[in-house]
């Protein structure tokens, strides 16, 4: 693990000398602005994305209210036994 940490320190290291020795410093504060800047922004979606899914779970129904209502009438009414009987109505799922 060790060789590992030192492999990818080293790999890093490397790559943010290439850029500062290739790229303008113009070039290198772009850079650094527009991966922050996406960085946060994918720290806001997924905020976003979290809390939209919690709410969806506190609606009574949860995300079952999606299903179609013959699925959801199997998931919610029906027993896994009344489903895998020969005489369950698999069949109206289809």
């Amino acid at each position: 693990q060790s060789q590992t940490l030192l492999l990818v320190g080293t790999a890093s290291l490397s790559f943010l000398l290439f850029l500062l020795f290739t790229l303008p410093i113009a070039a290198l504060i772009g850079l650094t602005v527009m991966v922050t800047s996406l960085g946060a922004c994918l720290l806001v979606a997924s905020a976003a994305l979290k809390t939209r899914y919690h709410l969806e779970l506190e609606h009574p129904l949860g995300l079952i209210r999606h299903l179609p209502q013959t699925i959801r009438a199997h998931l919610t009414e029906k027993s896994l036994h009344d489903c895998l009987s020969p005489s369950g109505s698999m069949d109206s799922l289809a």
